[in-house]
């Protein structure tokens, strides 16, 4: 049942923007030849600039996985064990599938703006409140970083991957591979950007918020 919903998520979200390229074309077919070349560049380089976008946005996406590096300063601070610490990735790994679901559900009632607009409060949010975490308990990391940053991630994930290949119908292997990588790298790139910033006057709370 999951799974028809995550595909049928997916497919609402292509047949949106499907759409919406056969009413411009529609609308080109009306125009003069010099008018539908013009109209044919923009479409071209909407299309690559939505690609550079989600590909930028993955890249912030994918610093989940950068948890071998996030969790240093949380295990200075709080003293907490590598098996608590462990635990709050396999957290962090089954909201960030939940929220992959959700995403494609909440994409074919409410819209991509939506999704994209929820997936940014959650994610937002729930490194915000990993930053303010006091002398308390683990829990509430399992809470601000394994459910809702690890959820809003997924809502995110989902929906670029669906909203930027369908830019690309007759691409969507290299498009997504495109995301794919800017996903990928993120550990590598932002996760050592976070371990310089630890080690500076910033400090790992500052980071967290950024």
């Amino acid at each position: 049942m999951k799974e028809n919903e995550f595909l049928d998520g997916v497919s609402n979200i292509e047949t949106d923007v499907v759409e919406r390229f056969v009413t411009m074309d529609n609308k080109l077919q009306s125009r003069s030849k010099r008018s539908r070349n013009i109209w044919l560049r923009v479409l071209a380089l909407a299309a690559c600039m939505a690609l550079v976008i989600g590909v930028i946005a993955m890249l912030f996406a994918g610093v989940l996985y950068a948890w071998s590096i996030l969790k240093a300063p949380l295990a200075l601070e709080f003293g907490w064990g590598t098996s608590e610490l462990a635990l709050n990735f396999t957290i962090t790994m089954s909201f960030f599938c939940i929220g992959g679901l959700l995403g494609a559900r909440l994409s074919k009632r409410a819209g991509l703006r939506l999704a994209i607009i929820t997936a940014g409060i959650l994610s937002a949010l729930g490194f915000i409140l990993t930053a303010l975490l006091s002398n308390t308990s683990v829990v509430m990391l399992y809470i601000s970083y394994g459910v809702l940053a690890s959820m809003g991630i997924g809502i995110a994930y989902n929906v670029l991957i669906a909203g930027v290949s369908a830019w690309f119908p007759d691409k969507k292997g290299l498009c997504s591979g495109c995301l794919m990588m800017g996903f990928g790298a993120s550990a590598l790139v932002l996760g050592n950007v976070a371990d310089a910033l630890f080690k500076s006057t910033l400090g790992w709370r500052f980071t967290y918020v950024i």
